[in-house]
């Protein structure tokens, strides 16, 4: 699911990219690392990883952060 306005683009050395279509300087990308982990809750509970991305890598280093609210979602058997 993405928001409306945003569309598919193909960007080389990425596996999905979305972009906005109303303001053409936002997008969001996804790319895949390898890993010996089976499942994603290895990493820890829903709220352990949320709270570990975006103190690691979504917020500028020495923001203060919180978690509003997070849940996993299972598909096709897969968290």
């Amino acid at each position: 699911m993405f928001p409306f306005g945003w569309q598919e683009v193909a960007v080389d050395g990425q596996e999905v990219v979305y972009k906005d279509v109303i303001e053409p300087l936002e997008s969001v990308s996804l790319t895949i690392y390898p890993s010996q982990k089976e499942s994603i809750t290895e990493y820890g509970d829903v709220d352990q990883v949320a709270s570990s991305l975006i103190s690691r890598v979504l917020a500028a280093p020495g923001q203060e952060t919180k978690v509003l609210k997070a849940k996993a979602k299972e598909q096709d058997g897969k968290t």
